[in-house]
């Protein structure tokens, strides 16, 4: 199946408040993110600052997305300690399979150790990674790009994540994408954004939905299958205004 047509998932990011949690289990979308990280109280809460409580435990925030039957999608802020637990608290949770999602920078988790341990503890889950700076790489030196990606996948990686801010973004997907990576399309914060990620035709969308909603949302009483991916006709770029139609 070619990229165009097949679905983009749509996530909805950074659902660390409970208002914005509220808000999304009342849609129809799939796949809800939130920062992990360690409070000044030990606990892993669901928090994109540091030294702060947060709004909430990641605990507290998996269980509801799993008693609504959705996907949670994790992006972990710290490793060592942190990491042990967030996959601990996983692991007593319902959430499991293609229904979870960790993204991390290497750096962060330690590399190699890192993602293997999440791996293992979660063998059937999506592990990604930022391209960051490596996107310019992959344009002007795309060899060993994709060499130290081929050793990020040893390592458990199954997915890539770029910004939409990224200049070249649209061709950095096409490039990983015809080397059997899924690709996320990250930092969508508005409508035209929205647009052009979908140009793009990667496998998903991290977006700001809070703030797309209602003009490209669905709320709960719309049909669920329509809304849970975007289709993309084709990587030619249609009216804003169309994108959901």
């Amino acid at each position: 199946m070619a990229a165009g047509d097949r679905g983009i998932e749509l996530v909805w990011h950074r659902l660390n408040r409970r208002r914005d949690l509220a808000r999304f289990l009342r849609s129809a979308v799939r796949w809800a993110e939130c920062d992990a990280r360690i409070a000044p109280s030990g606990a892993i809460v669901a928090s994109h600052s540091p030294g702060t409580e947060g709004d909430g435990s990641l605990e507290e925030w998996i269980d509801e997305v799993a008693a609504a039957g959705r996907a949670a999608k994790i992006d972990l802020k710290e490793g060592g300690p942190a990491l042990d637990e967030v996959i601990a608290i996983v692991g007593r949770s319902a959430i499991a399979g293609d229904d979870l999602w960790f993204n991390a920078a290497p750096e962060v988790i330690g590399g190699r150790p890192g993602f293997e341990a999440l791996t293992h503890a979660s063998p059937q889950a999506r592990r990604s990674i930022p391209l960051d700076t490596l996107a310019a790489w992959l344009q002007v030196s795309p060899r060993p790009a994709l060499a130290m990606l081929a050793d990020a996948r040893s390592w458990g990686v199954n997915r890539l994540s770029i910004s939409v801010q990224t200049q070249t973004f649209q061709e950095v997907v096409g490039i990983v994408a015809a080397e059997g990576w899924p690709v996320n399309v990250w930092e969508v914060s508005d409508e035209a954004q929205l647009h052009d990620a979908i140009a793009a035709a990667p496998s998903s969308i991290t977006a700001d939905l809070g703030i797309l909603e209602p003009r490209v949302l669905p709320h709960a009483t719309a049909p669920a299958p329509r809304y849970r991916s975007i289709r993309s006709a084709s990587r030619t770029a249609a009216p804003p205004g169309s994108l959901l139609k």
